[in-house]
């Protein structure tokens, strides 16, 4: 009843009535553009046909769930991340099969596994987007914590020899049985019916192609969100986009923008137990770019075994927060483990974003006891070590004249 409470509360802003109510007209149906240029064909509920004319247009059409290529998966009944939003489920799985490891299928095994679902995830790994660090810390506590079986490989068949239960095949050839099927492989842009090719809009099965102001190929034709084929699909850049796109569309050339920041400054989290936050570059970009730690970047660590909020907590176990810093003073970007991870995610993202020096940052002081008191001593830290860089070379030359 919570959960249905808060999904109603969240959804009321945006529902057809909530946006209609803030003025805006809303058109209830299938829109495909059509052969003439900046028009769209609207087919109503009823079966009305309005079409509609505009100088400019906003796609933002959004994405639905990926089923993956899997023998017989399409012959038995299953659920996505899309059921659990739209009408949750009205019984707890018994035992639950969750076909993915990023951070939706995460979520929900979680979720699952703590209202008393028997849970099973099977994929090569866990969060691949993130540091083996962090990998290994959340597997830690979806496994030893959440009690979830984790299986590292692929399904390749899904079979329904029984009634009541569904069988996976590995691609090892052994076998998993559950009573149910959760697919979180991925999600696909809604592409289909809108005659894109009518309207001169260059797309892929990766989405609509827009440049930095969210423009597509077609003049007058804009696109923000998970439609397009920009890597990062998270609904705060989703809206970023929308803004930057609508902006862009609207004003005059000299209050436009680019249509937001640089996708390497989009903050991401994962909301499991604990949160799994990150921003910027990651270790493994850090030295593609830089090359090896203590060369031109190295990297500082805080261990919530050291924070004492978290340790009263009870949350120490596990949690990090890894942050990447240039010798320049700038912050590259960083990784955090950790109950609140979002929180520390949203200032470390205003470091990246920013740029300010290190030393600046250690000088802003944070209360104690929080999480992000780790944020405070990270800064501490990188200042010192740059400090005792730049006094390294002045210690040679004492050295020389002291002998």
């Amino acid at each position: 009843e919570h959960v249905e409470a808060v999904v109603r509360h969240v959804k009321s802003s945006e529902s057809i009535e909530g946006i209609r109510s803030a003025g805006i007209d809303v058109l209830e149906g299938q829109a495909a553009f059509t052969a003439r240029p900046l028009e769209m064909a609207v087919t109503l509920a009823n079966g009305t046909a309005v079409t509609v004319a505009s100088k400019r247009f906003v796609i933002c059409t959004g994405a639905s769930p990926a089923a993956p290529k899997i023998k017989g998966l399409s012959m038995v009944p299953y659920w996505t991340y899309r059921d659990f939003l739209e009408a949750l489920p009205s019984e707890v799985p018994a035992r639950l099969i969750v076909i993915g490891g990023g951070p939706v299928g995460v979520e929900l095994a979680q979720a699952m596994a703590q209202v008393g679902s028997n849970v099973t995830i099977v994929a090569p790994t866990v969060l691949p987007r993130e540091c083996p660090e962090a990998q290994q810390a959340l597997l830690g506590a979806l496994v030893n914590v959440s009690g979830i079986k984790f299986v590292p490989s692929r399904v390749v068949e899904v079979l329904r020899l029984i009634p009541g239960e569904v069988t996976v095949v590995l691609e090892d050839n052994s076998r998993l049985t559950g009573s149910h099927i959760l697919v979180a492989t991925g999600r696909a842009p809604n592409l289909k019916s809108l005659e894109l090719k009518k309207a001169g809009v260059a797309h892929s099965s990766a989405g609509i192609v827009v440049d930095t102001k969210g423009r597509t190929s077609a003049k007058g034709i804009s696109a923000a969100g998970d439609v397009t084929n920009l890597p990062d699909r998270y609904s705060h850049f989703a809206g970023w986009q929308g803004f930057g796109a609508v902006k862009n569309a609207l004003l005059p050339w000299f209050l436009r923008g680019l249509l937001g920041p640089d996708r390497t400054v989009v903050p991401r989290v994962t909301f499991t137990r604990p949160e799994v936050g990150a921003v910027g570059m990651s270790k493994q970009e850090a030295q593609r770019r830089y090359g090896r730690e203590g060369r031109r970047w190295f990297l500082v660590q805080v261990s919530n075994e050291n924070l004492d909020r978290a340790v009263a907590d009870g949350e120490a176990a596990g949690g990090f927060i890894q942050v990447y810093v240039h010798k320049s003073g700038r912050v590259l970007g960083g990784t955090v483990v950790s109950n609140r991870a979002g929180e520390i995610t949203s200032l470390l993202a205003v470091a990246v974003h920013t740029r300010v020096h290190v030393k600046q940052l250690a000088t802003a002081l944070h209360p104690y006891p929080t999480y992000t008191f780790a944020l405070y001593k990270v800064w501490v830290d990188a200042a010192t070590r740059l400090a005792f860089e730049r006094l390294r070379p002045l210690a040679r030359i004492a050295s020389l004249f002291s002998a």
